[in-house]
């Protein structure tokens, strides 16, 4: 079902007219982690993004097998707003924003015993 975008395009709106230091998007911005959905996202987004947004993707952003194989669709579509992982195998990321360190929880990573 498709959604509503006129709330969402509302809500960026709201978010453009705040004074704020940081942006944390933390996930969940596909469904099903279509690539055309990412790409929506992407549109729907690009008012935010700016060196001030962090995010991490959903469980939904990383839905399906071809989402991160044979190319990672979240990062390559967001990658500049990911941050950088605290270490190769880590599930954290972290980003420098006006001064803070943000930490962020990539939870979707696949675990050893799955692959």
């Amino acid at each position: 079902k498709k959604h509503n975008h006129s709330i969402v395009q509302a809500l960026i709106q709201t978010i453009r007219n705040i004074d704020y230091d940081a942006l944390v998007i933390s996930g969940d911005i596909t469904n099903v982690s279509h690539p055309k959905e990412f790409e929506e996202a992407k549109e729907l987004l690009a008012p935010l993004l700016d060196e001030r947004v962090f995010m991490v993707p959903g469980n939904h952003d990383r839905y399906q097998k071809k989402s991160v194989h044979p190319v990672p669709l979240f990062e390559s579509f967001f990658g500049p707003f990911l941050g950088t992982k605290i270490e190769s195998d880590s599930y954290l990321r972290k980003k420098e924003i006006a001064g803070h360190t943000f930490f962020g929880w990539d939870s979707n990573q696949p675990l050893a015993i799955a692959k």
